[in-house]
Formats: C-alpha cells, sequence, structure tokens
C-alpha cells in the first residue's frame, strides 16, 4: 500500500487475460475490473533465474533419487520422473530452514497453482527438499507447509540438487511431457507458463 492504496493483480487462471488495478482502501466503492489479453512472454529470460541451468534447457531433464517420500498414494512407496513420463512435471527444489518470506510465498503460490491444475492427469507437481535435515523432519516441516503434492528427501550426498545444478532455493523448474528440461527462469511467470504447457500437448 501507498497512501491508503493497492495494487491489485489479477490473472484469469485458464486464459490468458490479466489486468492491474489501483484500489482506494478508504472506498468502499465497488470496482468492476475487466480483464486483458495478452501474449504470454514464453521466450528464454535469464534474468529471472536463480540458479544458471542454461546448459540443460531442451535436453532430457536428470532422474532424480530420493531416500524418502511423502504426500504419496497409499499404495505408493516412491516416484520417479519415469513414473511421470507424458506428464508436465513442476519440479521445485526447497529447503526447511529457509523460512524467509520470499520463500514462503513462493510455496503459497505453488499450493495456489496446484489447487488449480493439480486434479488435471496431464500435470504433476513435485518438490525435492535438500538433505540438511532427517527424514521425520522434513515431514514435519511439509505438514506445517501444508505442501499438497509429493515431497521427496534427497539423498545425503545431495545427489537430486547437484544433477540439476540447483545451489539458491527454492528454484521450481518445468518438465515438458517429453522429459525434457522446458523453463527454469520462471519468478513472476510461473501460472503463465503452466497456462502455456497445457494449452501446447
Amino acid at each position: 500500500t501507498d497512501e491508503g492504496t493497492l495494487q491489485l493483480y489479477v490473472e484469469h487462471p485458464h486464459r490468458f487475460q490479466r489486468s492491474a488495478v489501483e484500489i482506494d482502501l478508504q472506498s468502499s466503492a465497488q470496482h468492476d475490473i475487466r480483464l486483458q489479453s495478452f501474449r504470454p512472454k514464453l521466450q528464454f529470460m535469464p534474468e529471472l533465474a536463480r540458479n544458471n541451468l542454461s546448459t540443460m534447457l531442451e535436453e532430457p531433464a536428470p532422474e532424480w533419487t530420493c531416500e524418502e517420500w511423502f504426500n504419496l498414494p497409499e499404495d505408493q512407496e516412491s516416484l520417479s520422473l519415469s513414473d511421470l513420463s507424458g506428464k508436465i512435471v513442476v519440479l521445485t527444489f526447497w529447503a526447511g530452514f529457509d523460512m524467509t518470506g520470499q520463500s514462503r510465498m513462493h510455496f503459497e503460490e505453488l499450493k495456489y497453482l496446484h489447487g488449480l491444475f493439480g486434479s488435471n492427469p496431464d500435470i504433476q507437481f513435485v518438490a525435492i527438499h535438500d538433505a540438511s535435515l532427517k527424514p521425520y523432519e522434513i515431514e514435519l516441516v511439509a505438514r506445517k507447509w501444508e505442501i499438497p503434492f509429493p515431497v521427496g528427501c534427497d539423498e545425503e550426498a545431495f545427489t537430486s540438487f547437484k544433477a540439476y545444478h540447483v545451489n539458491q532455493i527454492p528454484q521450481t523448474i518445468i518438465i515438458d511431457s517429453d522429459g525434457k528440461l522446458k523453463y527454469y527462469e520462471v519468478e513472476g511467470r510461473l501460472h503463465t507458463l503452466i497456462k502455456a504447457m497445457l494449452r501446447s500437448r
């Protein structure tokens, strides 16, 4: 807010339509928000990236290796990238010790997007925690953060983090239905990229 005003950003959950409006917090008047069509920016945008994964773009994404998993169906003990063949995968690397507002906001965005798209059989959300905590500690953090999608615990040697060149967290990556790493510079446009990926199927 600035002097009693609020900048409100609104985007349609499934279409390429959005709008930005300024709301006067002192006024009780209703606001008629009209969404405008926009052309999504799908090109490579390295300035949005936390980590440099440029050498992996359009290449087959590495298989991850996790010791334990949480939030899986009762009849499933583990989850591999090969299990998700043919699906778009929204993969996030994270750590529970990172309690910054930015990290929590990132997961709030992921939870919102999972609510929008999680029931779609063409997409799967996955999170991999680093090896800095014990599996039972990771499970507690995942429950506290109310993460609704599968959470894996990376091997002690940080095998999965190293395979994906992840040094800064959180890092979200989009893998296409052919198993190739499509996007890693997703900050501020993850919703738009997911919509574009689903439309291109």
